[in-house]
């Protein structure tokens, strides 16, 4: 894979182009389509926070607001002042050096038509780090997942508690399925019709299990690369870069798919057993979404097919009941140019 800093030019060019055509294949579009979302391996360690509700809320300490339970959903609610931001801090342990990736299935809950986002503020993590996390974005129209990453976190020697913030710009309630967090870099597994990506984006190199995290899949094999021309001409500094990238691409066999290592901040493509896009249903980011229950989602507000509570009288100042395309109708069911519904 080609390493972030490379640039192209001076024979470059080329290189940069194997793993979009399959190396010496050189086949456009090779790998087919997409079988699905990408796969989070880090999604398979533990959840330092716990597993279910009632453990992972003892990590959690609201901040202006409240935590309350409505069915499958933990929701934070303002409470208090509403100076600063409404926020819910992390608490968890590490006990060593090591990235870590905190995944959210969240949502903005204000029953507002229009489409309101709100920020996560960067937020604060209380031991050292060498790259921190960045904000995220919320919305009002459905549940979405959210991660921050952070590389290298440095706990005290023997270990460390960590505090880490979440911070909500606005006031309205804040609606959770998930809230996990993992000691592991934030890889992606990407899988297609005719191979599988696996992106590694941490400053250390990480070795992944592909017989767990693509179950059905066999027959990997590195691609075939060959030394771009001009090779004399490619700038020092990226030298080791193509050397990384051509012994990566070297057209070999995986001998051992459950200990494959991808080298710091890069890529490895391989093609594997040819799978259709309709042979297997799309599959998610992390585990299955728990069902739905009465209590999930705010109800929708009234529009011309939801009916309103029944209004018993709708006469006008006349006394005469008014008509909606020359029928008289309940008041709740008119509607007036402001497209709201007369009470």
């Amino acid at each position: 894979g080609m390493a972030a800093d490379m640039k192209s030019g001076d024979g470059l060019d080329e290189l940069t182009r194997a793993e979009l055509f399959q190396g010496v294949e050189n086949k456009p579009h090779w790998l087919g389509k997409s079988l699905g979302e990408p796969k989070r391996p880090a999604a398979l360690t533990p959840n330092l926070l716990g597993d279910g509700w009632d453990e992972i809320t003892q990590h959690m300490v609201p901040n202006r607001g409240k935590l309350v339970r409505e069915g499958d959903e933990l929701v934070l609610k303002q409470e208090g002042r509403m100076v600063g931001f409404m926020t819910l801090d992390l608490f968890f342990d590490l006990k060593e050096k090591t990235d870590f990736v905190v995944y959210l299935d969240v949502m903005s809950s204000d029953n507002k038509r229009e489409l309101v986002t709100r920020e996560i503020m960067d937020p604060s993590v209380s031991v050292k780090y060498d790259t921190g996390p960045i904000r995220g974005r919320i919305s009002n129209k459905g549940f979405a997942p959210v991660s921050f990453y952070v590389r290298g976190a440095q706990p005290k020697k023997g270990g460390e508690r960590v505090k880490f913030d979440l911070r909500f710009q606005e006031w309205d309630d804040v609606r959770f399925r998930s809230i996990a967090v993992h000691a592991a870099p934030d890889t992606l597994a990407c899988e297609f019709e005719n191979g599988v990506v696996l992106v590694n984006p941490s400053l250390n190199s990480e070795t992944l299990d592909l017989t767990t995290i693509f179950p059905r899949r066999s027959g990997y094999t590195h691609l075939k690369a060959e030394e771009p021309a001009g090779m004399e001409n490619i700038n020092d500094k990226y030298l080791p870069q193509v050397e990384q990238a051509l012994s990566i691409n070297n057209g070999k066999d995986v001998k051992n798919p459950s200990k494959l290592e991808v080298f710091e901040r890069n890529a490895v493509f391989l093609t594997a057993n040819r799978v259709t896009a309709t042979d297997r249903p799309a599959t998610l980011t992390t585990a299955p979404r728990p069902p739905a229950t009465a209590t999930t989602a705010p109800p929708p507000p009234a529009t011309a097919t939801t009916k309103p509570p029944a209004v018993t009288k709708c006469k006008d100042k006349n006394g005469q009941y008014k008509a909606h395309n020359n029928r008289k109708k309940k008041c709740n069911w008119l509607k007036e140019s402001n497209n709201r519904a007369l009470n």
